[in-house]
């Protein structure tokens, strides 16, 4: 979870993309190997955003899905300006605010909600 001056980044999935397709969701990705969930997030960044980080803060979430395993962290500082680094997997990026967050289309019922609660207790 990227966040600049109360705003959180999201990705918008591609509608060729196997899994959650055409939805929109927090940049992330998959472990490799033996890699810890933060690496995995960091190389993710760079690998689709183009940034750097040094400094993230684990956040707590659930899935519906109890076959999923997720993390989430929050980072609030980085190098670089986010850019879309993969167009295969992302058709668009966007900066949004609590109160103008995309009403549907996410990756998991409930992201709105707890993005729209994250942002206003402003942690």
């Amino acid at each position: 979870m990227l966040v600049r001056a109360g705003r959180v980044l999201l990705v918008h999935r591609s509608p060729e993309r196997p899994w959650y397709a055409n939805s929109w969701d927090l940049p992330g990705g998959h472990l490799e190997g033996d890699e810890s969930p933060e690496g995995a997030l960091r190389r993710e960044c760079r690998e689709e955003l183009g940034i750097t980080f040094d400094t993230l803060r684990p956040l707590d979430i659930s899935l519906p899905d109890p076959e999923i395993s997720a993390w989430a962290f929050e980072v609030d500082a980085w190098r670089g300006e986010p850019t879309n680094l993969q167009p295969d997997e992302h058709d668009d990026l966007a900066w949004f605010g609590p109160d103008d967050l995309p009403a549907d289309g996410y990756s998991y019922p409930g992201q709105r909600g707890w993005l729209q609660q994250h942002l206003r207790a402003g942690r």
